[in-house]
């Protein structure tokens, strides 16, 4: 049966070859593109080192602080203050461990040897390294004692380590960044770039950058700065349970201000969550992201399925 079948195949391609071969490109290139899409929401959602917990992540990104009660004042859609951090999330009791972070890019140098390329720098706290598993090749993570002393320990990538000192230990050297020398901590292997939050060529404590601890803006009662935040549930089963006790401390918080109050439009997201298409302001459901997405896989599968039927040869 199956020899009669490629015999028939075969006369086919020789019968109409244009035809044939349209027939097979569309239908490759159609489950092509519909194999990529499915690959890159996988990547986006799936849990790997060094980010094995995702199904565990709830993240924070976007802040909005505005006038209490609609009143006179401006309004400013960002990221947040380190004091933000500091009352509503540290707190927290239900989540496992919550770390606040933001990224940058800055030029790396050596003592006595300015270097001018710039590298990725993801600025965070002690709690950074509870949520992601790092294999460490030298040394190891700055400590609790290091970010609230502010000193400053930095955490290199294993390409950029090898850059700067060769063959050479990089512990216990020395770098420079933005005219402050750091003691290097600690080696890991190199994190893939579209990794969202453990990608890295240098990790520094934020408590060591004043800018990170102040409001970068006047308005807003120091509510207003560069911090994003990330939670660690102990199961996923606490989402709805963390997100509860955030908004009582928000509310809190936002009870010792005058004339301001802080907001998180989008709210907590899972890595699912952010998977689907939701950002710091605008969380995309299940519905709104089949209504989305669900027209183009449908288009895609619909090529190599008219292709299958024959519709596409008996038009031609």
């Amino acid at each position: 049966m199956f020899r009669q079948y490629f015999k028939q195949v075969i006369y086919q391609l020789r019968e109409n070859p244009l035809v044939s071969w349209i027939s097979i490109a569309g239908t490759a290139l159609a489950i092509a593109v519909v194999l990529v899409l499915v690959l890159v929401f996988q990547i986006n959602a799936a849990g790997f080192a060094p980010e094995s917990n995702r199904g565990r992540f709830l993240y924070v990104w976007g802040t909005q602080v505005g006038p209490k009660n609609d009143g006179p004042g401006g309004r400013n859609r960002g990221a947040m203050s380190a004091e933000v951090v500091r009352e509503c999330f540290y707190p927290l009791k239900t989540p496992e461990a919550v770390t606040a972070y933001t990224r940058g890019t800055l030029p790396v140098s050596l003592p006595g040897k300015r270097l001018f390329r710039e590298y990725e720098v993801r600025h965070t706290d002690a709690n950074y390294w509870k949520f992601f598993d790092h294999r460490f090749v030298e040394g190891g993570p700055f400590t609790e004692a290091d970010f609230q002393s502010a000193i400053p320990a930095v955490v290199l990538s294993e390409s950029l380590a090898r850059r700067l000192f060769g063959s050479e230990r990089a512990t216990g050297r020395e770098v420079v960044l933005d005219y402050v020398t750091y003691t290097v901590r600690g080696v890991v292997r190199d994190v893939p770039n579209p990794m969202m939050v453990s990608y890295f060529d240098v990790c520094i404590p934020y408590s060591c950058d004043k800018a990170k601890l102040v409001s970068n803006i006047s308005m807003g009662e120091n509510m207003v700065g560069s911090l994003n935040v990330l939670m660690l549930a102990r199961s996923a089963a606490d989402f709805d349970a963390i997100r509860a006790e955030l908004d009582e401390r928000v509310k809190r918080y936002n009870a010792t201000k005058v004339d301001y109050e802080v907001s998180f439009p989008a709210g907590a997201l899972s890595q699912l969550d952010s998977a689907m298409g939701s950002g710091g302001f605008r969380k995309v459901d299940w519905r709104s992201f089949m209504a989305e997405s669900g027209a183009v896989f449908l288009f895609l599968l619909l090529v190599p399925a008219l292709n299958l039927t024959g519709v596409v040869q008996s038009s031609v």
